[in-house]
């Protein structure tokens, strides 16, 4: 595929969708994204369930599985049109794709299923069940699913796919092992992807309301015993608060962020260096203070004085 223009408006992927993950145990991965996470099932079926925290009908979908492992990330179109445009697009660049999706069994009117660049499955879709109420209070208020980050060895070639094909645009890199990428909400990354030997998903972040509810979640998570992947942090990029709660089950980690910025549609990504206090601010060194000597004596001030003339 050759140079492409900048995509606009609807030609964008507007927002991070869903996560299908695969699970051995379905009752354990329930319990853990009910409780630990704080989503509510909103359907139940015999071999999966879906759930969510806001109006959409789910933002992950468990699946019962012989593996452990996500299989797929949803990004959300605009409409049928902007779809049909995407995959053309995506077959263009060369990758194949294929058509699925029903109401009845995906709670989706349609979507379009491929593999990026890094080896992560990928549904496009625009329509979603809605729920026509706001979810039950579980303590902690959830606002919305707002990124997914994976690992590649093909690390430029899946961020410049992501950019020049969905229109996903990059906010900012961290030398050439990161990079941040928005989508049409403006956040300021709605995907990121990571330089790696091997593709892996790396972590989901769920967006709450304030910090109170990011502390409530940590409270929580080690109150039942389980792990933090990384304890209370400020990332540069974002400025997004946030910690990361590990799901030992299927090898990736929920993020929980408040303040997460936006970024305006001219925004020109920066390149930031590969460092703990690109990651989390409150990593950054302090400057020594020297420690002052003790105070002359008024001898010493006056003979200081007499030199100077």
């Amino acid at each position: 595929m050759g140079v492409v223009e900048r995509l606009e408006g609807d030609d964008r992927v507007q927002e991070f969708g869903y996560l299908t993950i695969g699970t051995v145990d379905l009752d354990a991965a329930i319990d853990f994204y009910t409780n630990v996470v704080r989503m509510e099932v909103t359907e139940r079926r015999e071999d999966e369930a879906f759930l969510s925290g806001g109006r959409e009908h789910y933002w992950f979908r468990l699946v019962k599985a012989e593996e452990n492992k996500v299989l797929q990330v949803g990004l959300r179109m605009a409409d049928e049109a902007a779809l049909d445009r995407a995959r053309a697009r995506i077959e263009e660049y060369g990758i194949s794709t294929v058509e699925g999706g029903s109401l009845a069994d995906d709670r989706l009117s349609r979507y379009i299923r491929f593999t990026d660049p890094a080896g992560q499955e990928i549904d496009l879709y625009c329509t979603m069940y809605q729920r026509h109420y706001p979810p039950v209070a579980a303590g902690i208020d959830l606002v919305a699913l707002l990124h997914g980050v994976w690992m590649t060895p093909e690390f430029t070639k899946t961020w410049q796919f992501h950019q020049d094909v969905l229109g996903i645009r990059p906010s900012d890199f961290m030398d050439d092992m990161a990079v941040w990428m928005h989508t049409a909400d403006m956040y300021h990354h709605g995907i990121a992807v990571i330089g790696a030997p091997e593709h892996r998903f790396q972590h989901v972040c769920l967006m709450v309301d304030s910090i109170d509810d990011v502390m409530l979640a940590r409270s929580n998570a080690l109150r039942r015993g389980e792990s933090l992947q990384m304890d209370l942090l400020r990332h540069a990029p974002s400025t997004s608060m946030g910690l990361y709660i590990e799901d030992p089950m299927h090898g990736f980690s929920v993020e929980f962020c408040a303040r997460h910025r936006q970024v305006a549609d001219d925004h020109q990504p920066r390149r930031m260096k590969a460092a703990l206090e690109t990651v989390n601010i409150w990593e950054e060194p302090l400057p020594d203070i020297a420690s002052p000597g003790p105070a002359p004596s008024m001898d010493e001030l006056l003979a200081a004085l007499a030199n100077d003339d």
